[in-house]
């Protein structure tokens, strides 16, 4: 019976996959683990059996994935934290600060974002405001002061100088009497 190959040394990702060369028959493959009590669901061995032998094992350092996204993604962040002590208990408080650390990052970059957004609204006021002042200055120049221009030409066309020095006369005096 020839001994089966193992998968070739690990390079981005291992390959855990057994290569046998000889026929199967009998053999087995077989996933064992990852065990809770003894490796908390960091290693899962890939074995071989032929019978009750084992022919090969593989181990498969690492393996940690215990469904843990989807209950921080249910929980947030602030009542996942115990379940981080969980996930390896030689070094929990590395996983919590992780977590923590992480979540503070992504507080402190939605704080800067709002910042941002409340910016580009004053900006956008401004911007409202300046194109307002744009259209009074533009109905101004064109409208009013033109019209303006027409009645002040039509007064001087139809009073005397005389008339016209009685006229601001009187407009002085009643406008004096009014405040």
């Amino acid at each position: 019976m020839n001994a089966p190959t193992t998968a070739e040394p690990a390079t981005a990702e291992p390959d855990i996959r057994l290569e046998t060369d000889a026929d199967i028959g009998e053999r087995m493959i077989l996933n064992m683990g990852p065990s809770h009590p003894s490796t908390h669901g960091v290693l899962r061995i890939v074995l071989e059996l032929d019978g009750e032998r084992v022919v090969s094992a593989v181990p498969d350092i690492g393996y940690l994935h215990r469904g843990m996204e989807k209950l921080c993604e249910t929980l947030g962040y602030h009542r996942f934290i115990p379940y981080t002590d969980r996930l390896d208990y030689l070094s929990p408080l590395h996983n919590n600060c992780a977590l923590t650390h992480a979540a503070e990052k992504v507080y402190e970059i939605i704080e800067e974002l709002i910042k941002l957004a409340e910016f580009e609204e004053r900006v956008e006021r401004i911007a409202d405001e300046l194109g307002t002042t744009s259209r009074k200055v533009n109905a101004l120049e064109n409208m009013v002061l033109p019209d303006m221009r027409y009645i002040i030409k039509f007064i001087e066309d139809k009073l005397d100088e005389e008339s016209m020095e009685e006229l601001v006369r009187m407009k002085l005096i009643g406008g004096a009497k009014k405040s």
